[in-house]
């Protein structure tokens, strides 16, 4: 009975073992795949963690590490979406094009209460202003489903930094 039980002890040492290594390769793999960037995070994210949550049948859970992966690749990718000097280099772009002489002499009233999420269509008139607000809504677009709230702070500041940029 004690060579048995040595054995066994043995056997599950190395598959724990062997476990850990695969995890760890195909963590750092989804980490250099989300590093050369994607459109979207939210299959990848749930493939990933049902992935995780079916290694809990043999005591391996490994959600938790996927954690840190998604949120840095997260925070770089809406980082880069509002980089203030693409930002700035678009409106520079867009401000060169304008004809000032087809501008309202001022804008029009905004509804008081405007239900829809859209965008105001007076936002057509100043093409610089939309383009800003069109990539300010893109990048909150692409990570609103899988944003973790320690975000919240970085896409405040983020976004907010933009504003002032361009003001």
């Amino acid at each position: 009975i004690g060579v048995a039980s040595v054995n066994n002890f043995d056997n599950r040492l190395l598959f724990t073992s062997w476990l850990s290594k695969k995890v760890q390769e195909f963590l750092k793999i989804l980490a250099s795949d989300l590093e050369s960037g994607i459109n979207s995070f939210e299959s990848i994210l749930g493939q990933a963690m049902y992935f995780g949550l079916s290694f809990s049948r043999v005591g391996f859970d490994f959600r938790p590490l996927l954690a840190p992966i998604f949120l840095k690749a997260i925070e770089k990718q809406f980082a880069t979406k509002l980089d203030s000097q693409a930002a700035l280099k678009n409106i520079s772009e867009s401000l060169a094009s304008l004809d000032f002489s087809r501008l309202p002499s001022s804008p029009p009233p905004l509804p008081l209460s405007q239900e829809s999420a859209t965008p105001p269509l007076a936002l057509l008139d100043y093409p610089p202003l939309a383009h800003v607000t069109n990539a300010i809504l893109t990048s909150l677009n692409e990570i609103r489903l899988v944003c973790p709230l320690s975000l919240a702070t970085l896409v405040t500041t983020t976004t907010q930094g933009l504003l002032l940029t361009l003001t």
